[in-house]
């Protein structure tokens, strides 16, 4: 069933579309996803494994949100402790990854699950900063925040495109999978 719903139904099938050429254009993607998304793990995949096709010089990581301090959580992770040593303050931490250049965050498309609600402005700015601060020269990490806050009306941001899964989806859909089903 999963595979008919984000494989045969056309909008189903246009929203990972939709997502993957944001992803190949190096946009980030905050994903509003309604809490009852249907077969959400089958969607990733289908996102990944075009983006595999597509581009295998890159590949996906999933991960949890911190609870706090994004950008201190992004440079633990992804930064050798040298790497970490040369961050000085007054730079963001967003700052100083997108001008890393020996970091394995360069390499990959990283998917951000479980954000809590106060911390997506938040990770917001950090893709705003870290777009900002990229080089069209060399290549650079992309992201996919995910969140439910269907709320999440956001400013226009370099580097980064909002796709509404209640805005690309309607009842028509749903019928057309129980045709086909």
């Amino acid at each position: 069933m999963d595979k008919v719903w984000w494989e045969q139904v056309t909008r189903a099938n246009s929203f990972i579309d939709k997502i993957v050429s944001a992803m190949l254009s190096e946009k980030s993607v905050v994903l509003v996803l309604p809490e009852h998304t249907p077969w959400c793990d089958r969607m990733q995949d289908a996102v990944e494994n075009s983006l595999s096709k597509l581009n295998p010089s890159k590949s996906m990581k999933v991960i949890d949100s911190p609870q706090e301090k994004v950008g201190e959580f992004m440079l633990n992770r992804y930064c050798h402790e040298e790497q970490r040593l040369q961050y000085r303050a007054g730079k963001s931490h967003a700052e100083f990854l997108a001008k890393c250049e020996d970091t394995v965050l360069n390499s990959l498309y990283v998917w951000v699950r479980n954000i809590p609600e106060k911390l997506l402005p938040e990770w917001v700015g950090f893709l705003a900063e870290y777009h900002r601060n990229t080089s069209p020269e060399r290549a650079s990490a992309v992201f996919v925040l995910e969140t439910s806050d269907d709320k999440m009306r956001m400013k226009s941001v370099k580097g980064v495109v909002n796709i509404s899964y209640s805005a690309l989806m309607n009842t028509f859909d749903a019928y057309t999978f129980c045709i086909l089903a």
